[in-house]
């Protein structure tokens, strides 16, 4: 949710420079209850902030009038697939100055993790053995959820080398990348989303490490598509992360048993069955047609 909220929120917000400063902004949604949209409102006031846009922020999922309604261009994000334009990036760099301008600390490396985002949601399994064995190469786990989004940037800025749990962290990171850090992902899906892969690159160009070193990725039985879990060869992980210079020789790893993956897989949702994704292709499949034939047996009822 929160790099949705970045990759849609903030594109058109440039515009705020060439309107009247008692313009504030309006974000119109398809759906949502009352307190979801209160909690949209208060997380996008503290983005904004980030950005030094100190403005009334509204959350509505309905119709709305005002004497005066302004729009922009969308310079960023899902308009361009993650990219955005000079304009924009140009905005964002004079914004975050004060972070993009800090000087890189030298030894200073950071893990970021996905270990604090619920069992349900997408992850790797093990990945508490993947955080201890990247600690022994003096990385500091760095949970961003535990943090303040300022304490967030200014980490970011300071790390030398950083290696990320693919995830929403990466919008919010290539915000204030520089040329002289060393970025590695380690990949929770075999095609990177665009939008990641994108965006990664359209704030400073400087080459990103991607590391694919996924052994196989489970399903739980639900449609939503995010909620895979990746179990990763941990032996391949530290060969391509050795072989790029973000680990050295002599670091060693601890590889999880097969024990402690499946009981890691299994993780809040204890007793539910995983599928391979050809099995939950063919489930959400039946799934799907299921709901066509229920749904024209209710309409050949009503028209009865």
């Amino acid at each position: 949710m929160f790099g949705h909220n970045l990759t849609t929120g903030l594109g058109r917000v440039w515009a705020l420079d060439h309107l009247p400063k008692e313009t504030g902004l309006l974000y119109v949604v398809r759906m949502g209850s009352p307190r979801l949209l209160a909690q949209l409102q208060i997380r996008m006031g503290k983005i904004l902030g980030c950005f030094g846009v100190e403005r009334p922020v509204r959350v509505v999922a309905s119709s709305v009038s005002a004497p005066v309604l302004y729009t922009a261009l969308d310079k960023y994000g899902e308009n361009y697939l993650g990219g955005a334009s000079y304009e924009f990036v140009s905005w964002v760099h004079g914004r975050l100055r004060p972070y993009i301008t800090a000087d890189v600390e030298s030894g200073n490396r950071l893990y970021v993790t996905r270990a604090n985002v619920s069992r349900l949601q997408g992850r790797f399994a093990c990945e508490d053995r993947l955080s201890e064995n990247l600690a022994r190469s003096g990385y500091k786990r760095f949970a961003p959820e535990e943090h303040s989004l300022q304490e967030q940037l200014e980490a970011y800025s300071r790390a030398e080398k950083l290696i990320f749990a693919e995830g929403s962290a990466l919008h919010f990171f290539a915000f204030v990348k520089k040329p002289v850090q060393q970025v590695a992902v380690i990949q929770r899906r075999e095609a990177l989303p665009p939008l990641i892969s994108r965006q990664i690159h359209a704030f400073d160009p400087q080459p990103v490490q991607f590391v694919n070193s996924i052994e196989r990725v489970v399903f739980p039985k639900t449609l939503e598509t995010n909620r895979a879990i990746s179990i990763l060869d941990f032996q391949r992980c530290k060969e391509i992360l050795r072989a790029t210079g973000f680990v050295d020789d002599r670091a060693e790893w601890e590889f999880p048993k097969a024990r402690e993956i499946e009981g890691s897989v299994a993780e809040g949702r204890p007793g539910e069955e995983f599928l391979d994704e050809q099995g939950w292709n063919e489930w959400r499949e039946t799934v799907r047609k299921e709901k066509i034939s229920r749904r024209m047996a209710r309409q050949a009822g009503s028209g009865a």
